[in-house]
């Protein structure tokens, strides 16, 4: 089974280059979207370090996207750990007191 059926050649356009990514047509809006951001943090980066290699701009903004990833996803994992013990103990102790 072809997994590119239905998918569509889309051009987008990040740090003055363009690249051809294959989507769903539903996607669309949502990759140019995505696009408009990282190229928007590229020139940032860029523009802060005097940068204009586009691959150092690129690692750059790579490491800066991740840090931030990194900072908000520990936290959410650490709460839905918190959650889960507390639904685990409250399921425990309704079973307790359903005996």
């Amino acid at each position: 089974m072809n997994n590119q059926v239905g998918l569509i050649d889309e051009p987008i356009k990040i740090f003055d280059k363009t690249y051809h990514i294959k989507c769903k047509p539903e996607e669309v809006d949502v990759l140019h979207k995505t696009a408009d951001f990282l190229d928007e943090e590229m020139r940032k980066m860029s523009r802060l370090n005097h940068v204009k290699n586009t691959d150092q701009v690129a690692i750059l903004t790579a490491l800066n996207l991740a840090y931030e990833l990194l900072h908000v996803k520990e936290p959410l994992r650490e709460r839905i750990t918190s959650l889960q013990k507390l639904i685990k103990t409250t399921l425990e102790t309704h079973e307790e007191i359903a005996l």
